[in-house]
Formats: structure tokens, C-alpha cells, sequence
């Protein structure tokens, strides 16, 4: 039985279709391409969703006073980390309404976090990202780990405590 051949052109591309396998621009598209790009493009919605679940919780934890007695148990490198993926997926703004650079956003969280501010946070940033998984993984991996746990949690918040007051109360 001969081949049967139906060209399609549509939008510039050509489209070849020979014993029911299609061929765009002589290349092969099997149903085992179309399974891989199916479980890329929802690992893709899944980064996104962590990144922008990220993101909120960097911002709900940035929107209380430096009154308010939070402090940062975590590393500092992971506080940098979590910053910057805040910095890069989110899109924090100042009471102008300005985007906030990545200084500003390090400022803020020093001050309402009680950590000390590091001198370059571009250099912890930069360390990292260069995790080899030895000692700990990228705070994004433990994220979606502590995710995948229990999907109502708040990963960052084990990082966070109140600040206990040592004020001297006096007796009258």
C-alpha cells in the first residue's frame, strides 16, 4: 500500500502527515514527545505555584512592624535566598507604589526580622546558589519537600518566632 501523504500549511509551517505520524519541519512528533511536554509544562505550573506561594509568604512576613518582635531563626543564607527568589518572582512594591530593589528588600527584612544585614547580600545569594546538596539543599527544594508533606503549610514560618520580651518588670 502506497504512503499516504497530506501536506497541511498553516501559519507558515508545513506539516506532513505519513502513515498517521505527523512531521513538523521533518522532525518527529511521537505520543511519547507529547507525554514528556505534558509533564514539563505541569512541573512548570508547579515551580510557578511554589515560587508565587514563596513570594506571599516573604510579603506576609515583611508586612509586620519591626515592633512587632519577629526573628529569623533560620540561616542567613537562607533568609538571602528566599529574598531573592522574592525579589525575582514577586513584585513587592513601596508605599509609592515603586517596585522595592533587592537592597530595599534586604533592609526591610534586617530590621522587622532582627538579623544582622549582611555586608554584600549579592555574595549569599550567589553562595547560594552554588548548594551542592552536601550539607543542605536550596531553601526551594526543602520548600516544595515541606510542600509535598502537608500542602497547608507555611514552610518559612519555621523559620520565624516572636521575640520574647526580657523587659525588668518592677514590683511597687
Amino acid at each position: 500500500m502506497p504512503a499516504l501523504r497530506l501536506r497541511i500549511f498553516s501559519a507558515g509551517q508545513r506539516i506532513t502527515i505519513i502513515n498517521n505520524q505527523i512531521i513538523m519541519n521533518s522532525t518527529f512528533i511521537t505520543s511519547a514527545d507529547d507525554r514528556e511536554a505534558k509533564i514539563r509544562a505541569m512541573e512548570l505550573e508547579r515551580r510557578h505555584r511554589m515560587r508565587k506561594r514563596l513570594c506571599n509568604e516573604v510579603e506576609t512576613m515583611l508586612s509586620h512592624g519591626e515592633s512587632d518582635g519577629l526573628m529569623w531563626t533560620g540561616t542567613q543564607t537562607d533568609l538571602m535566598e528566599a529574598l531573592h527568589l522574592a525579589y525575582i518572582y514577586g513584585r513587592m512594591t513601596n508605599d509609592d507604589g515603586e517596585l522595592v530593589n533587592f537592597s530595599e528588600l534586604v533592609k526591610m527584612a534586617c530590621n522587622v526580622l532582627h538579623v544582622k544585614e549582611p555586608r554584600n547580600p549579592w555574595a549569599k545569594v550567589g553562595r547560594a546558589g552554588v548548594r551542592k546538596g552536601v550539607r543542605r539543599s536550596s531553601l526551594m527544594k526543602r520548600y516544595n519537600a515541606l510542600i509535598d508533606k502537608d500542602p497547608k503549610a507555611q514552610p518559612l514560618r519555621q523559620f520565624v518566632v516572636r521575640k520574647q520580651t526580657t523587659e525588668l518588670v518592677t514590683v511597687v
